[in-house]
Protein backbone atom coordinates (compact mmCIF):
# COMPACT_ATOMS: atom_id res chain seq x y z
CA UNK A 1 0.00 0.00 0.00
CA UNK A 2 1.22 3.57 -1.18
CA UNK A 3 1.11 6.41 1.41
CA UNK A 4 -0.90 9.19 1.02
CA UNK A 5 2.11 11.20 0.85
CA UNK A 6 3.26 9.60 -2.09
CA UNK A 7 -0.15 10.10 -4.58
CA UNK A 8 0.21 13.90 -4.38
CA UNK A 9 2.56 16.61 -3.43
CA UNK A 10 4.87 16.92 -0.61
CA UNK A 11 6.37 19.27 1.51
CA UNK A 12 10.13 18.85 1.80
CA UNK A 13 10.97 20.38 4.70
CA UNK A 14 13.55 20.07 8.04
CA UNK A 15 12.15 19.60 11.62
CA UNK A 16 14.82 20.32 13.98
CA UNK A 17 14.43 19.93 17.60
CA UNK A 18 16.12 22.16 20.14
CA UNK A 19 18.40 20.22 21.78
CA UNK A 20 19.03 17.17 19.59
CA UNK A 21 22.47 16.09 17.63
CA UNK A 22 22.49 14.81 14.30
CA UNK A 23 25.25 12.42 13.09
CA UNK A 24 27.23 12.23 9.98
CA UNK A 25 29.64 9.93 8.28
CA UNK A 26 31.49 11.21 4.99
CA UNK A 27 33.43 9.65 2.56
CA UNK A 28 35.51 11.51 -0.25
CA UNK A 29 38.00 10.60 -2.73
CA UNK A 30 39.14 12.52 -5.42
CA UNK A 31 41.67 11.51 -7.98
CA UNK A 32 43.41 14.24 -10.20
CA UNK A 33 45.33 13.52 -13.03
CA UNK A 34 47.12 16.44 -14.76
CA UNK A 35 49.07 16.36 -18.20
CA UNK A 36 51.80 18.51 -19.62
CA UNK A 37 53.13 17.47 -23.14
CA UNK A 38 54.62 13.81 -22.44
CA UNK A 39 54.76 13.74 -18.41
CA UNK A 40 51.49 13.08 -16.22
CA UNK A 41 51.27 13.25 -12.53
CA UNK A 42 48.36 11.87 -10.47
CA UNK A 43 47.27 12.61 -7.05
CA UNK A 44 44.52 10.73 -5.05
CA UNK A 45 42.98 11.95 -1.85
CA UNK A 46 40.85 9.99 0.69
CA UNK A 47 39.12 11.29 3.49
CA UNK A 48 36.36 9.87 5.99
CA UNK A 49 35.10 12.27 8.29
CA UNK A 50 32.47 11.65 11.37
CA UNK A 51 30.72 15.14 11.86
CA UNK A 52 27.34 16.39 13.63
CA UNK A 53 24.94 19.24 14.09
CA UNK A 54 23.54 20.40 17.55
CA UNK A 55 20.47 22.19 17.19
CA UNK A 56 20.98 25.19 19.89
CA UNK A 57 17.32 26.65 19.58
CA UNK A 58 14.39 26.40 17.16
CA UNK A 59 12.28 29.71 17.09
CA UNK A 60 8.17 29.53 16.40
CA UNK A 61 8.51 29.67 12.68
CA UNK A 62 10.60 26.73 12.36
CA UNK A 63 13.61 28.58 11.88
CA UNK A 64 16.77 27.00 13.61
CA UNK A 65 20.50 27.57 14.64
CA UNK A 66 23.02 25.18 14.00
CA UNK A 67 26.57 24.37 15.73
CA UNK A 68 28.92 22.43 13.58
CA UNK A 69 31.50 19.89 14.81
CA UNK A 70 33.84 17.85 13.34
CA UNK A 71 34.53 14.71 15.34
CA UNK A 72 36.94 12.93 13.38
CA UNK A 73 38.96 12.64 10.34
CA UNK A 74 40.75 10.31 8.39
CA UNK A 75 43.23 11.86 5.68
CA UNK A 76 45.48 10.33 3.22
CA UNK A 77 47.36 11.66 0.30
CA UNK A 78 49.45 10.18 -2.40
CA UNK A 79 51.12 11.90 -5.02
CA UNK A 80 52.35 9.80 -7.86
CA UNK A 81 54.02 6.68 -6.94
CA UNK A 82 55.20 8.15 -3.66
CA UNK A 83 54.30 7.17 -0.42
CA UNK A 84 50.95 8.00 1.25
CA UNK A 85 50.64 10.62 3.84
CA UNK A 86 48.17 10.06 6.66
CA UNK A 87 46.38 11.08 9.40
CA UNK A 88 43.98 10.10 12.01
CA UNK A 89 42.58 12.78 14.34
CA UNK A 90 42.41 10.42 16.95
CA UNK A 91 46.18 9.79 16.88
CA UNK A 92 47.47 13.48 16.77
CA UNK A 93 51.09 12.26 17.68
CA UNK A 94 51.58 10.62 14.41
CA UNK A 95 50.20 13.46 12.38
CA UNK A 96 52.34 15.11 9.49
CA UNK A 97 53.59 18.53 9.59
CA UNK A 98 51.34 19.23 6.52
CA UNK A 99 48.22 18.24 8.61
CA UNK A 100 48.80 19.65 11.94
CA UNK A 101 46.30 22.63 11.24
CA UNK A 102 43.51 20.56 10.50
CA UNK A 103 43.44 19.20 13.93
CA UNK A 104 42.87 22.66 15.52
CA UNK A 105 39.70 22.10 13.36
CA UNK A 106 38.22 18.87 15.34
CA UNK A 107 36.25 18.39 18.18
CA UNK A 108 35.51 22.18 18.36
CA UNK A 109 32.86 24.03 17.39
CA UNK A 110 33.49 25.46 13.57
CA UNK A 111 30.82 27.74 13.03
CA UNK A 112 26.61 28.42 13.99
CA UNK A 113 24.13 29.03 11.25
CA UNK A 114 20.79 30.17 11.19
CA UNK A 115 18.67 28.18 8.89
CA UNK A 116 14.59 28.20 7.68
CA UNK A 117 12.59 25.34 7.43
CA UNK A 118 13.04 25.00 3.87
CA UNK A 119 17.00 25.27 4.39
CA UNK A 120 17.91 28.42 3.26
CA UNK A 121 20.89 29.80 4.97
CA UNK A 122 19.93 33.10 6.63
CA UNK A 123 23.06 33.75 8.81
CA UNK A 124 26.51 32.25 9.72
CA UNK A 125 29.30 33.14 11.92
CA UNK A 126 32.48 31.45 12.08
CA UNK A 127 33.87 30.04 15.21
CA UNK A 128 37.31 29.54 15.16
CA UNK A 129 39.99 31.55 14.24
CA UNK A 130 40.62 33.06 11.08
CA UNK A 131 44.00 31.40 10.51
CA UNK A 132 42.45 28.06 11.10
CA UNK A 133 39.21 28.95 8.73
CA UNK A 134 40.81 27.59 5.33
CA UNK A 135 41.45 24.16 7.01
CA UNK A 136 37.56 23.71 7.05
CA UNK A 137 36.49 24.83 3.57
CA UNK A 138 36.89 22.31 1.32
CA UNK A 139 34.89 20.72 -1.91
CA UNK A 140 31.40 20.79 -0.16
CA UNK A 141 28.77 19.33 -1.89
CA UNK A 142 27.46 22.71 -3.39
CA UNK A 143 29.04 25.64 -1.41
CA UNK A 144 31.44 28.63 -1.53
CA UNK A 145 34.21 29.68 0.65
CA UNK A 146 32.14 32.49 1.61
CA UNK A 147 29.47 30.39 3.28
CA UNK A 148 32.31 27.81 4.07
CA UNK A 149 30.34 24.66 3.41
CA UNK A 150 28.54 26.00 6.84
CA UNK A 151 25.05 25.29 5.33
CA UNK A 152 25.52 21.71 4.23
CA UNK A 153 21.48 21.26 3.52
CA UNK A 154 19.92 21.07 1.01
CA UNK A 155 17.54 24.03 0.00
CA UNK A 156 14.03 22.76 -0.61
CA UNK A 157 11.42 24.41 -2.67
CA UNK A 158 8.85 26.74 -0.48
CA UNK A 159 5.62 25.47 -1.84
CA UNK A 160 4.67 21.39 -2.01
CA UNK A 161 6.51 19.17 -5.14
CA UNK A 162 5.18 16.45 -7.01
CA UNK A 163 7.15 13.57 -8.28
CA UNK A 164 8.94 15.00 -11.29
CA UNK A 165 8.74 18.38 -10.17
CA UNK A 166 11.78 20.32 -10.29
CA UNK A 167 13.64 23.45 -8.37
CA UNK A 168 16.74 25.46 -8.23
CA UNK A 169 19.30 27.66 -6.42
CA UNK A 170 22.26 29.42 -7.17
CA UNK A 171 24.97 30.39 -5.34
CA UNK A 172 28.94 32.18 -6.06
CA UNK A 173 31.86 30.36 -6.44
CA UNK A 174 35.11 32.84 -5.50
CA UNK A 175 37.67 32.34 -8.12
CA UNK A 176 41.37 33.76 -8.70
CA UNK A 177 41.62 35.44 -12.25
CA UNK A 178 45.09 36.53 -11.22
CA UNK A 179 47.54 36.71 -7.89
CA UNK A 180 45.92 39.54 -6.84
CA UNK A 181 42.32 39.55 -8.75
CA UNK A 182 39.27 37.73 -7.69
CA UNK A 183 35.90 37.31 -9.22
CA UNK A 184 32.55 35.61 -8.47
CA UNK A 185 31.57 32.74 -10.57
CA UNK A 186 27.34 31.90 -9.92
CA UNK A 187 26.86 28.09 -10.12
CA UNK A 188 23.13 26.76 -10.98
CA UNK A 189 22.08 23.53 -8.36
CA UNK A 190 18.69 22.03 -9.88
CA UNK A 191 16.67 19.49 -8.51
CA UNK A 192 14.08 17.13 -9.18
CA UNK A 193 11.95 14.63 -6.83
CA UNK A 194 12.78 11.23 -8.33
CA UNK A 195 10.32 9.22 -6.35
CA UNK A 196 8.23 9.21 -2.95
CA UNK A 197 8.45 5.59 -1.07
CA UNK A 198 8.21 4.48 2.77
CA UNK A 199 8.05 8.13 3.62
CA UNK A 200 11.36 8.76 2.03
CA UNK A 201 12.37 11.19 -0.89
CA UNK A 202 14.93 10.64 -3.60
CA UNK A 203 15.82 13.52 -5.04
CA UNK A 204 18.56 13.59 -8.01
CA UNK A 205 20.77 16.63 -8.45
CA UNK A 206 22.84 18.22 -11.21
CA UNK A 207 25.28 21.07 -11.28
CA UNK A 208 26.53 24.05 -13.80
CA UNK A 209 28.57 26.37 -14.09
CA UNK A 210 26.00 29.37 -15.52
CA UNK A 211 29.08 32.25 -15.93
CA UNK A 212 30.75 31.99 -19.50
CA UNK A 213 34.18 30.96 -18.78
CA UNK A 214 36.85 31.43 -21.55
CA UNK A 215 40.30 30.64 -18.84
CA UNK A 216 41.22 27.32 -18.70
CA UNK A 217 42.93 27.92 -15.77
CA UNK A 218 38.85 29.22 -14.29
CA UNK A 219 38.03 26.60 -15.22
CA UNK A 220 40.60 23.88 -13.19
CA UNK A 221 39.30 25.73 -10.15
CA UNK A 222 35.97 24.93 -10.83
CA UNK A 223 36.41 21.13 -11.60
CA UNK A 224 34.77 19.44 -8.59
CA UNK A 225 31.69 22.11 -8.80
CA UNK A 226 30.01 20.22 -11.88
CA UNK A 227 28.90 17.14 -9.94
CA UNK A 228 25.82 15.11 -10.10
CA UNK A 229 24.38 12.46 -7.39
CA UNK A 230 20.89 12.00 -5.58
CA UNK A 231 20.04 13.07 -1.88
CA UNK A 232 17.39 10.74 0.34
CA UNK A 233 15.51 12.74 2.75
CA UNK A 234 12.78 11.42 5.79
CA UNK A 235 9.79 13.48 5.50
CA UNK A 236 8.47 12.59 8.39
CA UNK A 237 11.34 13.32 10.81
CA UNK A 238 12.29 16.07 8.60
CA UNK A 239 16.31 15.01 7.73
CA UNK A 240 18.54 14.36 5.07
CA UNK A 241 19.39 10.58 5.12
CA UNK A 242 21.84 10.38 2.61
CA UNK A 243 23.72 11.80 0.09
CA UNK A 244 25.91 10.86 -3.05
CA UNK A 245 27.14 12.79 -5.53
CA UNK A 246 30.24 12.17 -8.53
CA UNK A 247 32.50 14.42 -10.65
CA UNK A 248 34.16 12.98 -14.06
CA UNK A 249 35.31 16.31 -15.68
CA UNK A 250 38.42 16.78 -18.34
CA UNK A 251 39.65 20.97 -18.82
CA UNK A 252 42.12 21.23 -21.72
CA UNK A 253 45.05 23.50 -21.39
CA UNK A 254 45.15 24.80 -17.72
CA UNK A 255 48.57 25.70 -18.57
CA UNK A 256 49.52 25.35 -21.77
CA UNK A 257 48.45 23.89 -25.03
CA UNK A 258 49.74 20.69 -24.49
CA UNK A 259 48.11 20.30 -21.24
CA UNK A 260 44.72 19.39 -19.33
CA UNK A 261 43.48 18.39 -16.06
CA UNK A 262 41.16 15.25 -15.00
CA UNK A 263 39.38 15.14 -12.20
CA UNK A 264 37.42 11.83 -10.70
CA UNK A 265 35.51 12.15 -7.20
CA UNK A 266 32.99 10.60 -5.14
CA UNK A 267 31.22 11.81 -1.95
CA UNK A 268 29.36 9.31 -0.18
CA UNK A 269 27.34 10.87 3.01
CA UNK A 270 25.42 8.92 5.58
CA UNK A 271 23.17 9.43 8.57
CA UNK A 272 24.37 7.78 11.69
CA UNK A 273 21.40 6.81 13.79
CA UNK A 274 23.43 5.76 16.79
CA UNK A 275 26.83 7.21 16.85
CA UNK A 276 29.04 6.12 19.35
CA UNK A 277 30.93 8.79 21.14
CA UNK A 278 34.65 9.71 18.84
CA UNK A 279 38.10 9.86 20.92
CA UNK A 280 39.43 13.61 21.34
CA UNK A 281 42.54 14.33 20.30
CA UNK A 282 45.06 14.94 22.59
CA UNK A 283 46.12 18.53 23.01
CA UNK A 284 49.86 18.03 22.64
CA UNK A 285 48.46 17.11 19.27
CA UNK A 286 46.02 20.26 18.65
CA UNK A 287 48.65 22.65 19.09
Amino acid sequence: MRCAAEDGPVTLAYRFKAGETVYYDVEHTTTFTTRKGLVSETARNETKTRKHYRVVDVAADGTATLELMLDRVQMSARFGEGEPQSVDSDQPDDCPPVYRSMLKTVGKPLARIRVSPAGELLEAKALLAEDVQPSVSGPAPGGSADDAGRNFLVVFPPQPVSVGGTWKDTFDVPVNVTRTLKRDVRVLRKYKLLEVKDGRARISLETAVLTPIDDPLVEAQLIQREFSGTIEFDIAKGRLVARRWNVDRTVLAPVGDDSSMHAVGERIEKLVESPQPAARPAEAGAK
